[in-house]
């Protein structure tokens, strides 16, 4: 259990530029090579040994185009590397390269993406169009290309396509869209990888008339109500109401495989699964 919850730790955390980043074995390193205006370049990703020799260098592609910003850099096993690389400000993308290779296995849209200590899964917002009203940008949690929340009453977990919106969740009444959800921490992986613990924070926009020009102001925000909230991958949620914060003030840990913690202002709140 301990060690399982050391991996989720390295594997949340990522490695950025030159920081090597353990593979699960140990056995072998990663980092990103770092570009910049001064140091204009292709980055690449470098895998080294317990001894720091060079192993393997490689550019990564996507659809044949260079990923000409990579984000972030993650093991998603002993021979798969995920990179994040920047998109636009609507989504970046997720590939799962094989070392060997340079390969590109698999690819996620979306941002804040979280290895589970299983290494076999990851979890990740969503891509949203950035240029469109807040009710539209109403955020929701993928695991791999699945979403699993929110979903409508009723429905299972779906494969979401390539740049398809995701199902509608948010209610309107009257002139007020109802319930758009922003996830406000970053996810955590129960150590047995089957469960994903969040904070979720709601709020309503009410516009000022039905008129075209009303629309496009995006309304105005009322009733904010935070969650913290207990997903699996089946969809099934538990959550508890807590007060309401910013990003960084909610810090969330796994007491044990049913209880999840979340903590703010010294004050904490659990949930608890079955």
């Amino acid at each position: 259990m301990i060690r399982l919850a050391m991996a989720a730790l390295v594997v949340a955390a990522g490695c950025a530029a030159e920081d090597r980043g353990p593979s699960p074995a140990g056995k072998l390193f990663a980092h990103y090579t770092l570009c910049s205006g001064q140091n204009p370049c292709i980055p690449e990703i470098v895998i080294t040994n317990r001894d720091r020799a060079e192993v393997r260098r490689f550019e990564v592609r996507n659809d044949e185009e260079l990923c000409a910003s990579i984000l972030e850099v993650q093991w998603a096993g002993e021979n798969i590397i995920g990179v994040e690389c920047h998109g636009n400000p609507s989504m970046s993308y997720y590939l799962e390269v094989d070392i060997a290779s340079g390969k590109v296995l698999r690819k996620y849209l979306g941002g804040s993406f979280v290895r589970s200590p299983d290494y076999e899964k990851v979890a990740h917002v969503g891509w949203i169009i950035h240029f469109a009203p807040p009710w539209v940008k109403s955020e929701y949690v993928q695991v791999g290309n699945t979403i699993v929340y929110p979903l409508p009453p009723g429905m299972k977990p779906l494969d979401q396509k390539p740049l398809t919106m995701a199902p509608e969740v948010v209610r309107t009444r009257g002139l007020v869209y109802v319930a758009v959800h922003n996830l406000h921490s970053t996810f955590v992986w129960s150590a047995d990888s089957r469960k994903i613990g969040l904070v979720d924070c709601l709020v309503d926009y009410r516009l000022r008339d039905d008129s075209p020009e009303a629309f496009e102001e995006g309304g105005k925000e009322e009733n904010l109500r935070c969650f913290a909230v207990v997903v699996g991958l089946d969809g099934t949620f538990r959550r508890k109401r807590i007060p309401p914060g910013s990003y960084q003030e909610f810090g969330l840990r796994w007491t044990d495989a049913r209880t999840l913690v979340v903590t703010r202002a010294g004050r904490s709140v659990e949930v608890q699964i079955p």
